[in-house]
């Protein structure tokens, strides 16, 4: 694994269409089922809320907050990781290039299987969690999330620099070239190239899983899983809006090219 960097990288996750979806299902919001801590695992979260289609709104929030759970659990020994999550977004920097590729692909394809879009984004840059704090009194719950860095800013950037689809892009800034442990994909055949917000060039390759697991010794990659995200991909996209299907669409067509990666 590569040796850390003087700053981190931060990963932001963000759900896509959460707002809309809280809009439509408002009802839902005051009567979320919290039972899914009851999940030890992924496998006990996927048999408990994996394809509830029933309640669109649960399955997103729980699923996704679980997931970053789960996530950041299995890499706490590997790296120092600080995080915020907040809603539907999450931030979490990391020290180590490798660790943060892995999070950022295990989470996504995780996600995709649970049927949750979303996308992230991820950069170098500095990452300061100021006061995080909590203060419940009677009649009274005050939540306070205080963090700011330049990662901050150019994780959000890249998420949101106007491409659509599940995937992740980095940061024109953060200086992941030759020596970045993950995949990086460029994004020049993506629908909306030439009006990007922010002058993102490459996303991460989440279909091949990252080091230490990624090549064999013979340098074959492992089976991908290709197939079974491309159906959970069109599953989704059978049941967005009209106005979504772009997201699946570009997710699709994102999948292809990261697959044709190596091949003759």
């Amino acid at each position: 694994m590569n040796s850390p960097r003087t700053e981190p990288i931060v990963v932001f996750a963000d759900i896509l269409g959460f707002a809309d979806l809280v809009l439509e299902l408002e009802p839902r919001v005051g009567i979320i089922d919290y039972a899914y801590y009851s999940a030890t695992g992924i496998e006990d979260l996927h048999e408990e809320l994996g394809g509830r289609t029933e309640d669109p709104l649960t399955s997103a929030f729980v699923c996704f907050h679980r997931l970053l759970d789960l996530h950041i659990e299995t890499l706490m020994r590997a790296d120092p990781i600080e995080s915020v999550v907040f809603s539907d977004a999450a931030y979490v920097a990391f020290r180590d290039p490798g660790v943060a590729s892995e999070f950022a692909v295990r989470l996504m394809r995780d996600l995709i299987r649970f049927r949750v879009p979303a996308r992230m984004g991820l950069s170098t840059g500095t990452f300061r969690a100021v006061r995080l704090a909590t203060d419940v009194a009677e009649g009274l719950r005050r939540h306070s999330s205080q963090f700011l860095g330049t990662g901050v800013v150019r994780a959000y950037r890249a998420e949101s620099c106007g491409l659509k689809g599940m995937r992740i892009f980095v940061h024109p800034d953060a200086q992941l070239t030759g020596d970045y442990p993950g995949e990086l994909v460029s994004v020049s055949q993506s629908a909306g190239y030439a009006d990007r917000r922010t002058q993102v060039n490459h996303e991460l390759n989440y279909l091949h899983p990252h080091p230490p697991w990624i090549a064999q010794a013979d340098t074959v990659k492992q089976p991908s899983g290709y197939e079974a995200l491309r159906a959970a991909i069109v599953d989704m996209g059978q049941h967005a809006p009209e106005a979504a299907q772009v997201h699946y669409a570009e997710t699709l067509a994102a999948l292809d090219r990261m697959d044709a990666i190596g091949k003759p």
